[in-house]
């Protein structure tokens, strides 16, 4: 079992968050990116950048992801996809991810992207709160990893 985090996105009290509790469960933690990502040196965790491109992150992800990982990623496509091959997923925010639910999730998200778009909604997610990253570092301490 490993956790990989799609670094690119992931805000910086999280990553803290990640590398504490990794380091004391002793679990094998991979942040990959397309750009260089600050974390605290660990043996349990490495950080893989690579080439730069849409989705190169990602696609590094899904191919490294096995059933019973851990996925950090707040792209509910790559939530989608690594759900699929019986991985977890979870956002930063700590809303653990579902096959039962990803696929409403997905189409809502698009859906708001093509309201963006045609200017009808503007704006995206608020900013990660005091409160989402507790959330997260509280469900991370649930899951059975």
């Amino acid at each position: 079992m490993k956790i990989l985090v799609d670094a690119d996105a992931c805000p910086a009290i999280i990553r803290d968050i990640l590398v504490r509790f990794v380091n004391k469960q002793q679990i094998k933690t991979i942040f990959i990116a397309n750009q260089p990502v600050a974390v605290k040196r660990s043996s349990f965790v490495s950080t893989w950048q690579v080439s730069q491109g849409i989705d190169v992150a990602d696609q590094e992800i899904i191919r490294r992801a096995c059933e019973g990982d851990l996925v950090v990623t707040q792209d509910l496509r790559l939530a989608q996809a690594v759900l699929t091959c019986k991985a977890m997923a979870i956002s930063p925010r700590g809303e653990l991810f579902d096959r039962e639910t990803i696929d409403s999730k997905v189409s809502r998200r698009d859906f708001n992207e093509v309201l963006r778009e045609s200017g009808v909604l503007t704006g995206g997610p608020s900013a990660l709160s005091g409160r989402d990253s507790q959330r997260f570092a509280e469900k991370i301490q649930q899951l059975s990893i």
